[in-house]
């Protein structure tokens, strides 16, 4: 038997949710990871306009914005980029970017 994860495209997006992806101990390890990293993020926010810490979204991303990913807020900065729970925590995602489509689910 594999453990193989297997995911669907609709509407041409690869559909991956990284809640399911990574089990809870991966997603305690990059919470943890986070919460340390954080005091480096240039006015570090937990809200920001009507999303907020632990929001669950979609956005569109990938190198051609092809991928659709369900996943967690970890954070904000002062410059309006929000930070994800996902394998590149460290690195922002810019909320005025029209091509993330970013949909709050939860």
């Amino acid at each position: 038997m594999s453990n193989e994860i297997i995911y669907p495209i609709v509407g041409g997006y690869l559909m991956v949710n990284l809640l399911e992806k990574y089990n809870e101990e991966t997603q305690r390890e990059y919470t943890e990871a986070f919460d340390k990293y954080k005091a480096k993020i240039k006015g570090f926010k937990e809200s920001h306009e009507h999303l907020k810490v632990g929001d669950i979204i979609e956005l569109i991303a990938g190198y051609n914005y092809d991928i659709k990913y369900t996943t967690k807020i970890l954070g904000f900065d002062s410059d309006g980029d929000i930070y994800l729970l996902w394998d590149c925590y460290w690195s922002p995602i810019r909320l005025s970017d029209p091509n993330r489509k970013i949909k709050l689910i939860a």
